[in-house]
């Protein structure tokens, strides 16, 4: 039988340490600003892609045989006119920052380490300024981060992160020519670009929700609650466009939040982390989640538009995202992580094999905590969501449709479906049409899940 590829609870639970580690007050950190200060003083025509390798060799282990390859590719794909003179030493000022912002209110209200979001407790959230953000990831780009600065003897890319966390360092998407690596890196140079036209305003948040117990198949069969609707988009339409707007997004995640953003990944996940940057501080914070688990992200904007899928990713242009905006400047916008099961390594990937209980419960209650109301702003508001877990994961697209609007039902909430692919254009016709029969006649949860 097919087995979920996930990292045992117990390693997730005791491998991961309670705050992230930082450079800041050890003796990394004070290599890393002298080396960012000399950069930034070079005289002008200096500042190349040979002198930022070199700055960025004197705390952290060579890559790539004397160069970031991956700029150069990027260079010469998309043009970034003054990105060795004046968006990498942006970025390195921006990092400089980080020990000024994590001791200051307006951007930290818990001031002081930052706590890992673990397996603990129902609802677990950190508050965050979007300056921190920024801060945090300009150090994930310069490779300042590591998992710990104990070992005086290996640079901070020299060290692995345990099995059951993110890596969040761009030293591969650095080292690498592949177009669709390149389309991303150029994505996150466009977010750093943007910062220094106007500086983020407002705040992310993380929830990383468990639920209490999972509902075994006898409750499910039993539940009352009545089905909510589903609305299906037209083929070829993704969660960007505007029937997307006012809804939580699905983010069809590995269990590892951003799966491969960093590291040769380029779909649906590692899509929306490239657009919307502020994403991958989830991988910062949030080890490897359970089966009973989901994280939802709220006020990550986006900055990039996309053209392509897989490895026909490439960056498009600069994006203006028109998202609503609170008072503050925080962006209403919303993802939630929900990682399916993975049938790749299994004999066999057939329907029936996928309707087993175990893997029916699996997905029901995963999809029940990504779909369960966290916190005030997204309580009420629709999912939208699509064909998870059936692209690369092999699952059955039409299955995971009814295991979605059943777990979506039980948080109260409607769905938005977007089928996306052009064969999928019968099966959301289908799907539309059953949503409109079983709800006009009240149908339940329980029909539902019986019926399969």
């Amino acid at each position: 039988r097919p087995v979920a590829m996930y990292v045992p609870k117990a390693i997730a639970n005791d491998a991961a340490p309670n705050f992230l580690a930082l450079p800041v007050g050890t003796h990394v950190w004070d290599a890393c600003v002298k080396t960012w200060r000399t950069y930034r003083q070079l005289a002008p025509g200096k500042q190349s892609s040979k002198t930022f390798y070199q700055a960025v060799s004197q705390y952290a282990v060579p890559f790539s045989r004397g160069k970031f390859i991956g700029l150069d590719a990027m260079q010469d794909s998309y043009p970034m006119p003054r990105l060795y003179d004046s968006v990498i030493p942006f970025v390195m000022e921006q990092a400089e920052r980080l020990p000024a912002l994590l001791e200051d209110p307006a951007q930290h209200p818990e001031k002081g380490d930052l706590p890992l979001l673990k397996h603990r407790g129902s609802v677990q959230s950190i508050k965050l300024g979007r300056e921190l953000v920024l801060s945090l990831l300009a150090n994930c780009f310069l490779l300042s981060i590591a998992p710990d600065y104990e070992h005086r003897k290996l640079s901070p890319a020299e060290q692995c992160y345990p099995q059951c966390q993110p890596d969040p360092r761009f030293h591969l998407l650095l080292s690498t020519q592949a177009p669709q690596e390149v389309a991303k890196l150029r994505m996150f140079m466009n977010y750093f670009e943007r910062c220094q036209a106007a500086m983020p305003k407002g705040w992310l948040s993380l929830y990383r929700y468990c639920r209490d117990q999972n509902l075994n198949m006898a409750e499910w069969e039993g539940c009352s609650k009545e089905l909510m609707p589903v609305d299906v988009v037209d083929v070829g339409i993704g969660f960007e466009d505007a029937r997307g707007k006012g809804c939580i997004h699905a983010d069809f995640a590995n269990m590892m939040i951003g799966g491969g953003v960093l590291s040769g990944g380029c779909v649906q996940e590692e899509i929306r982390f490239s657009i919307c940057p502020e994403n991958l501080v989830a991988l910062l914070l949030c080890p490897c989640m359970n089966d009973a688990e989901s994280i939802q992200i709220v006020g990550a904007e986006q900055f990039s538009a996309y053209q392509g899928f897989g490895f026909s990713l490439r960056y498009r242009d600069n994006y203006q995202d028109p998202c609503e905006r609170d008072s503050d400047g925080t962006p209403r916008v919303s993802i939630v992580a929900m990682d399916a099961l993975d049938f790749r390594y299994s004999r066999s990937t057939t329907v029936v094999e996928q309707m087993n209980e175990e893997f029916m419960l699996r997905e029901m209650n995963k999809a029940a905590a990504a779909f369960h109301p966290t916190n005030a702003f997204t309580r009420d508001l629709p999912i939208a969501t699509g064909n998870w877990g059936a692209g690369a994961f092999l699952g059955c697209a039409q299955l995971k449709a009814l295991i979605q609007w059943a777990a979506a039902s039980l948080g109260g909430r409607s769905i938005r479906y977007f089928p996306f692919d052009q064969d999928k254009k019968l099966f959301g016709k289908q799907l539309q049409e059953l949503s409109v029969l079983c709800v006009h006649r009240k149908k339940t949860i329980g029909d539902l899940v019986m019926a399969l």
